[in-house]
C-alpha cells in the first residue's frame, strides 16, 4: 500500500470519528407524546384558579423539550409553546432564536383565518421574565388579543449567546371585548412554567417513551392543525431550534464538538 493510500486511510478514519462525535444517538427517543397536567410545564391561572388545558402535547428529542398547550377562556383563548434546550449528551446546546414576534403571530392557525391587524409592542416585566408584548385584532371576529415571547438563560459560550429557554404565544378576549394594556399584562401574569416559578410535580421531571397505542401523526395533528380544525394549532410546532455548537465555528468534520 502506497504512503499516499495510507494517508488517506487515515484521513477518512479521523473524518469517521469527527462525524460520530457530532451525532447525537437517538436513544432518547426523539418524537410526540401526550401532555397532561401532571407532566406538563406550561401553566395558566386566572383569578388563582388554576385553568386546565384543553390539549398539551409535548415533543422531544437528545437536545431540546419542546410544549404546546391550548387553554379555553370563557369565549376567549391562550396558545403557548414552551421550548428549552435538553442536554441528554451535550453540555453545549442553545436555542437558535430567529423568532420574531410579528412571524410568531402570524403563525397560529387561528391568527391566519381571521385577519389581523398588528397594535404597537411594548415590552413587560412579569417579575419571573421580560416579555415582548404585541396587541392585534382578529378583524373578521372583532376579538381583542396579545402575543407574546420571551427568552432567557442565555448560554454565555454560545455564538451570539443564544437562550436555552424560549416562550411564546398569544391570549384572546372573547369576540367583543377589550383588551387593554392593563388587562393584557393582568393575563400575561398569569403565565407560569412549572420548576421555574411555579411548583414542579415528580412526573415533570423526566420524559416518558413514545406512546404504542396513538401515533406521531395523530400527535403532530393535534398540536398542528387541531385535528383538521383551524380554530387552534400551529403548524410550525415543533420548531426544533435547538442546536449544538461549537465554540470556534460550526462542527466540523476535522475538529470534533
Amino acid at each position: 500500500m502506497s504512503s499516499k493510500t495510507v494517508s488517506a486511510v487515515g484521513l477518512f478514519a479521523a473524518i469517521a470519528i469527527a462525524l460520530s462525535a457530532c451525532t447525537v444517538p437517538d436513544t432518547a427517543q426523539t418524537g410526540f407524546r401526550q401532555g397532561d397536567e401532571t407532566n406538563g410545564l406550561i401553566a395558566f391561572s386566572d383569578a388563582a384558579d388554576g385553568v386546565k388545558a384543553g390539549e398539551r402535547i409535548l415533543f422531544a428529542d437528545p437536545i431540546q423539550r419542546e410544549e404546546y398547550a391550548f387553554f379555553p377562556l370563557n369565549g376567549g383563548q391562550a396558545e403557548i409553546v414552551y421550548i428549552s434546550t435538553r442536554n441528554v449528551y451535550n453540555t453545549n446546546v442553545a436555542l437558535e432564536d430567529w423568532i420574531t414576534i410579528d412571524s410568531m403571530i402570524g403563525s397560529w392557525n387561528h391568527v391566519r383565518q381571521n385577519g389581523l391587524k398588528l397594535g404597537e409592542a411594548f415590552r413587560f416585566d412579569a417579575d419571573w421574565i421580560k416579555m415582548s408584548v404585541k396587541p392585534f385584532e382578529l378583524t373578521s371576529l372583532q376579538q381583542k388579543c396579545a402575543g407574546f415571547f420571551a427568552s432567557w438563560d442565555q448560554h454565555n459560550e454560545a455564538p451570539l449567546f443564544h437562550p436555552e429557554k424560549i416562550i411564546l404565544g398569544y391570549i384572546c378576549q372573547p369576540p367583543g371585548q377589550a383588551f387593554e394594556r392593563v388587562d393584557i399584562e393582568a393575563s400575561l401574569s398569569a403565565i407560569g412554567i412549572r420548576g421555574i416559578n411555579q411548583a414542579l410535580s415528580q412526573e415533570a421531571t423526566g420524559i416518558e417513551g413514545l406512546s404504542d397505542t396513538v401515533s406521531q401523526q395523530d400527535f403532530a395533528q393535534r398540536a398542528q392543525s387541531s385535528s383538521g380544525q383551524l380554530l387552534r394549532g400551529n403548524p410550525s410546532f415543533p420548531y426544533r431550534i435547538a442546536t449544538i455548537f461549537n465554540n470556534r465555528e460550526p462542527c466540523d468534520p476535522t475538529d470534533p464538538c
